[in-house]
């Protein structure tokens, strides 16, 4: 079985084709990349809510870097070679792990066997159904609305989550650009038949001005797209996502607006090759900066309170400092480098989110967890504090109020400003928060998380 969504192979048609190196002379491509994998081994066996460590590395037999993937059944997990899956529902289940440079694609597939009860029926639409509320359930606790199957949403592949200007919910998920109106409980789903790139989005950004930025697994000419949504429900494609003068850049995992000072309305990417923004002032896409450490798919990016961009990728934090001037030249930008586990530097940290607020930058790893950076004034003066746990940290949001969100791959944390501890409710699935996005227009902040039983919006402390 074909992964679906990653089969992006034009960014050099066939295997065999002649391409061009980075000086723009000839670069013949010798074969595809080779795979190698880690873990787990084929026909494992797992129980429900048993993390599942996936592990691969790939090499390019053009020296080049190789784009990765991770499938579960054909759809998309993990991007890189490094990550985790937790299955909620027993079952027998093929991971696909996937490699591409410009000379192809290379897959390999395993089998995992998932044994336990199976708990799809505590993260399906039943739970979250109507109700006598006349709204889509029964809260759990107060402040808490869950937004189901019966609404039209996935119960799972959360990659990406934002609210747009009048308080609807866009998310990226592995079945397509989703759209959630709150008022009247109902959702929409979009993919390339609506003019997006690819029926699986990997991020989105529901813009100040409006308008949704989706960002997408692609090729050379193009990894998403700028989209307006009309009365009626139908998408305009505004602009094409199209780092022109790089063929590294394949992809957008991070989409992130920045509103401080010159910089504001610039819209901030990661990609698979560092850091690229689309000047709101030059009206221009400007690429791409490459820090001086090794790294990867950028998927922590945020703005803190000065200005400065930070990027998290898979091996490093970095800060930069943009003029608007459509140069990311890191020697010119490259404010400072901040370690934030204790590990060697060649060796993955795999950053999964970021979030910037008051002075504060947290950061989250699947790997190692959540670290909390107080912004320094020079260069080089940013203080990490590490936590013991959790272990494992997906996204994470401040909310404005005093609060941090925390998801994690086995539930909920929260930083009430002295003391992170782990969120109690039942309306979170045993296989954590998925995504996290926070509207602090309102008063107090309505927090948005994605799971695998849907969408929940708390509005105030959780009971």
């Amino acid at each position: 079985m074909l992964l679906p969504l990653l089969l992006l192979a034009a960014c050099s048609g066939d295997a065999d084709k002649s391409s061009t190196d980075d000086t723009g002379g000839p670069a013949t491509c010798a074969g595809k990349p080779v795979l190698t994998v880690l873990s787990p081994a084929d026909n494992s066996s797992v129980a429900v809510g048993e993390r599942v460590a996936l592990e691969g590395e790939a090499v390019s037999s053009v020296g080049e870097p190789v784009v990765m993937l991770w499938a579960i059944d054909g759809d998309v997990e993990v991007i890189g070679g490094v990550g985790g899956w937790t299955p909620s529902v027993a079952g027998t289940y093929e991971l696909g792990f996937q490699g591409e440079d410009r000379c192809g694609v290379t897959q390999t597939f395993l089998t995992v066997r998932v044994t336990g009860g199976d708990t799809g029926g505590d993260t399906g639409g039943g739970d979250t159904g109507g109700g006598d509320t006349g709204d889509t359930g029964t809260p759990a606790e107060a402040g808490v609305t869950r937004f189901g199957g019966e609404a039209g949403l996935p119960v799972a592949g959360w990659r990406g989550l934002s609210v747009g200007p009048a308080g609807d919910v866009w998310g990226a998920t592995t079945v397509g650009l989703v759209r959630l109106d709150p008022t009247t409980a109902t959702s929409t789903t979009y993919g390339a038949a609506a003019g997006l790139l690819s029926d699986a989005p990997t991020a989105v950004l529901a813009a100040s001005d409006g308008t949704v930025w989706v960002g997408h697994i692609g090729d050379p000419t193009r990894q998403g797209e700028q989209v307006s949504r009309a009365e009626d429900g139908t998408l305009t494609v505004l602009r094409a996502i199209d780092y022109a003068e790089s063929e590294e850049i394949l992809a957008v995992v991070r989409l992130f607006e920045s509103g401080v000072g010159d910089g504001d309305g610039d819209i901030w990417m990661g990609t698979n090759e560092g850091l690229c923004v689309w000047d709101a002032n030059l009206d221009r896409f400007a690429e791409h900066a490459h820090p001086t450490h090794p790294h990867g798919y950028s998927e922590g990016v945020a703005v803190s309170d000065e200005g400065d961009i930070w990027n998290g990728d898979a091996y490093q934090l970095s800060r930069w400092r943009y003029s608007n001037d459509g140069d990311l030249s890191p020697s010119a930008d490259l404010y400072e480098t901040v370690p934030t586990w204790p590990i060697e530097l060649e060796d993955p940290v795999e950053i999964a989110d970021a979030d910037a607020y008051g002075g504060e930058l947290w950061v989250t790893s699947e790997l190692f967890g959540v670290a909390r950076v107080v912004i320094g004034e020079n260069a080089g003066t940013s203080d990490v504090s590490l936590f013991s746990e959790p272990a494992s940290a997906r996204a994470v949001r401040a909310d404005g109020a005093g609060n941090v969100w925390i998801g994690t791959t086995t539930g909920l944390w929260r930083w009430d400003g002295a003391t992170l501890a782990e969120v109690t409710a039942d309306w979170i699935p045993a296989d954590g928060v998925q995504e996290i996005a926070v509207d602090r227009r309102t008063a107090p902040p309505t927090l948005w998380f994605g799971t695998s039983g849907g969408l929940v919006r708390l509005v105030g402390e959780p009971g």
